[in-house]
């Protein structure tokens, strides 16, 4: 009770500045923190964890067997516990270490162009805690250098490496695994690199651009006219003579950020992650959601265990917006708002629908006469 009090009550504080952002941002619920989604799952999950220890503990009372409660109750809690014990902090970057870096000297004029990201995503923390540990203990590659004085040893468990993350060569081919998805890619494709040292990624941009890709890719001058990077002239040279738009730095300071977008669908070549996600949420757990509601309803209320043809309906509704959420994208993807605004109104719909249907029948007395 403790530990949902304090949970509830530090979601309400992160909620308003949340919400603050939300009207400012055009991102909608992507501004919101992921601890604040954290707080929000966690506040969920512990008052389904009381729920079911009312009810434990009600049978239990009752002399009842209660197992089938009490063990869920126990992983619920202890699961929503361990990923509050989880909430940490990576941040990680191209960019170097100095207040140049890290602070413009002049906003918007005299500053280094640098990609840092913080995050408290445990597929992200996790990555780079078994990254350092397994870079820790490898003495073919770093030496002790000083403070000490026994063998080196690990402080974190061996988390996976989540397939979304790519260190360096001896793990990964990153230039391989970037140009496999860029060769999928069919709406467009935007850069920012601080030199091109690397054939495949020129000739990556130019197949591209060779199928009607559009390609934006900002870049560095003072390496494109450094004579040590005759390199980085040649591929330049060849992307924009291939048609790919280049813009190059005109502000002081430098453009040392390493950036690729893929406007389309080209990072699994066929399916957006965020799709399988919608496909669960909004399908599977929202087709479960509203079955379940419809038959404690049914139950709760006296009446036969039996969807009529309302109820399919509000099933149709909830199914057919996970449908559209995902399909629609895959065919069209300039057509992934509609189909966010169009899978909206068919859950509310669905749900809609369900409130209308159900709000007199749980309002007055059970069908059968029975109490409750």
């Amino acid at each position: 009770m403790i530990v949902f009090t304090a949970c509830n009550t530090a979601r309400v504080f992160a909620y308003l500045p949340q919400i603050m952002k939300i009207s400012r941002d055009t991102q909608g619920a992507a501004a919101i923190s992921y601890t604040t989604w954290t707080l929000f799952g966690a506040s969920n999950q512990l008052l389904a964890a009381l729920t079911l220890l009312s009810i434990t503990v009600w049978l239990s009372n009752a002399k009842q067997r209660f197992g089938f409660t009490l063990f869920p109750m126990a992983f619920v809690l202890v699961m929503t516990l361990w990923s509050l014990g989880k909430l940490t902090l990576v941040n990680f970057s191209k960019a170097n270490f100095e207040p140049f870096a890290y602070v413009a000297t002049t906003a918007n004029a005299n500053y280094e162009d640098e990609a840092v990201f913080f995050t408290d995503d445990d597929r992200i923390t996790n990555s780079f805690r078994r990254r350092f540990d397994d870079r820790w203990v490898n003495t073919s590659v770093f030496r002790n250098y000083a403070n000490i004085n026994g063998p080196v040893t690990r402080s974190y468990p061996l988390y996976a490496i989540d397939p979304s993350m790519s260190f360096s060569a001896d793990y990964d081919d990153f230039t391989a695994r970037w140009i496999s998805r860029m060769d999928l890619e069919k709406v467009g494709v935007d850069a920012i690199v601080f030199r091109v040292m690397e054939n495949r990624a020129a000739d990556a941009v130019i197949r591209a651009v060779g199928r009607g890709v559009p390609v934006r890719l900002i870049s560095e001058p003072q390496e494109y006219r450094n004579p040590k990077r005759l390199k980085d002239a040649r591929d330049i040279d060849r992307m924009y003579m291939a048609g790919a738009q280049i813009r190059m730095r005109q502000h002081a300071g430098l453009t040392h950020e390493g950036l690729i977008l893929l406007r389309g669908l080209g990072e699994l070549g066929w399916i957006a992650p965020s799709l399988a996600t919608h496909a669960l949420t909004v399908g599977a757990a929202g087709g479960l959601i509203i079955g379940m509601m419809t038959r404690t309803a049914r139950g709760h209320t006296g009446r036969p265990l039996r969807a009529d043809r309302f109820e399919t309906l509000c099933y149709a509704f909830v199914l057919l917006a996970a449908v559209v959420r995902v399909a629609l994208p895959l065919v069209a993807p300039d057509l992934t708002l509609a189909a966010i605004l169009g899978s909206a109104a068919l859950w509310s719909a669905g749900f809609g629908l369900y409130a209308i249907r159900y709000a007199p029948l749980l309002t007055r007395p059970r069908a059968d006469g029975q109490p409750g």
